[in-house]
């Protein structure tokens, strides 16, 4: 677990504010997902992606929620943690950076190809604040988004990284709050369960 987070995070209406308002209305038209480790992703209602997700819109921005590794602040003199951040690039961001990795087009896949026929209705964030040492400085934390559609609905979840260890880990997954790993919950009456567990 990471220590960096708490257990419970908060629906945030204004993370992004304007920028996320510029999708509603708009229709999903190409998914990505950046992969480390190998190529099975799909499990029974949602997916499963340790790197990034990049989701295209109708009006050419993209929504990219990309995993970023523990960096130091120098004008705080902290490291802020291991952390997935939820970007709106108003172009594709270079795939280049990410030839050592997988990127599979997942566009056609049955899940996606559902959501992609419906305008989105609206998209819901939530995030943590993470205060540094020196008190005067506070990030805040993104752990989950969920996007509605007219017909469907999907969210995206920041958890621990499961155990390849133990059999059967990703087909019954902890959604304790974490930012090691992520699962895409295409299923509405799981994510139902999900948000008020994770969520005050």
């Amino acid at each position: 677990m990471n220590k960096e987070l708490s257990s419970e995070s908060f629906r945030d209406d204004h993370y992004l504010g304007d920028e996320l308002n510029s999708l509603v209305g708009q229709h999903i038209v190409s998914v990505k997902y950046i992969l480390v480790n190998g190529e099975d992703y799909e499990f029974n209602e949602f997916h499963s992606v340790d790197k990034s997700i990049l989701i295209e819109f109708s009006n050419g921005k993209f929504l990219f929620w990309n995993w970023e590794e523990v960096d130091f602040d120098p004008e705080d003199k902290r490291y802020l943690p291991d952390r997935y951040e939820l970007k709106l690039p108003d172009h594709l961001p270079h795939m280049e950076s990410y030839y050592k990795l997988k990127v599979l087009d997942v566009s056609d896949t049955s899940k996606w190809r559902v959501l992609m026929s419906s305008a989105v209705q609206s998209i819901e964030i939530f995030t943590q604040e993470y205060q540094y040492t020196s008190g005067y400085k506070i990030e805040k934390i993104v752990t989950e988004f969920i996007v509605r559609t007219d017909c469907e609905v999907f969210g995206v979840y920041g958890v621990d990284e499961p155990d390849s260890k133990i059999k059967g880990s990703l087909h019954k997954p902890s959604f304790e709050i974490n930012n090691l790993w992520t699962l895409v919950v295409f299923d509405q009456k799981m994510i139902d369960e999900i948000t008020p567990i994770r969520n005050g």
